[in-house]
């Protein structure tokens, strides 16, 4: 446990980091169903259905294909991301001209929003295994020792992106990058409070608030700061 600035840091324990990978809770039956697009009705004429609107159309045509394309796209299993650690969202599989086979701590964030949104609208355990993985690799991302700083002071979570093993770039890239850990926070957030609504408020409190603490630690102090190149 390490303190910056009166706010407290917690270094996940590895045990926890390796039972992440494994569900921990029995599968639940569903009783929720995937939203379709929501239709409005014409006002003063609620028995006409307003016809689907080609734009309606191509996003539920399109919804599976970027699903999967999203999902191929995370590590260990995507298709794309063969290679990179379970968990780690891969920016894109190009590996040079550009080189950006990394993971980038703000768009894992925005991408796990998102999959963390679908999954509390209808279980999945096959979903919910990838967002455990991406706990558990935030949970060791958190300690990785980087360009930007360490764990112990705060400021090594404001580093911008990794190699997808999880270990440190350190070559020349624009950093802090500082909006990363609170997105990252928002995403975590989001499968705790599911945890908590059903039934398993120890585990959101054990595995998933001390990551979260971390990065709303690192933003609580950090906030208003600019970024600097190093």
């Amino acid at each position: 446990m390490s303190f910056f600035h009166g706010l407290t840091l917690e270094v996940f324990p590895a045990h926890l980091t390796n039972s992440l990978a494994q569900p921990f809770m029995s599968y639940l039956s569903s009783a929720l169903l995937l939203g379709s697009v929501a239709v409005q009705h014409i006002l003063g004429n609620t028995a006409a259905t307003p016809p689907t609107s080609d734009l309606e159309s191509f996003i539920q045509r399109q919804y599976p294909i970027a699903y999967d394309g999203v999902l191929c796209n995370i590590g260990s299993e995507g298709c794309q991301a063969q290679g990179s650690s379970p968990g780690v969202v891969i920016a894109s599989p190009s590996r040079e001209d550009p080189p950006y086979f990394y993971t980038w701590t703000r768009d894992s964030g925005l991408v796990f929003k998102s999959l963390v949104d679908i999954f509390v609208d209808k279980f999945d355990p096959a979903l919910q295994d990838k967002i455990q993985q991406y706990v558990a690799s935030t949970a060791q991302l958190q300690g990785v020792s980087n360009p930007s700083g360490e764990l112990w002071n705060g400021e090594g979570l404001g580093e911008a992106k990794f190699n997808v093993d999880l270990t440190a770039f350190t070559g020349d890239w624009g950093r802090p990058q500082r909006d990363g850990p609170a997105l990252r926070a928002i995403a975590i957030i989001g499968y705790a409070k599911w945890l908590i609504s059903n039934g398993h408020a120890s585990t959101a409190e054990d595995v998933l608030w001390p990551v979260v603490q971390n990065d709303l630690a690192y933003v609580a102090q950090y906030w208003y700061n600019k970024y600097t190149l190093v």
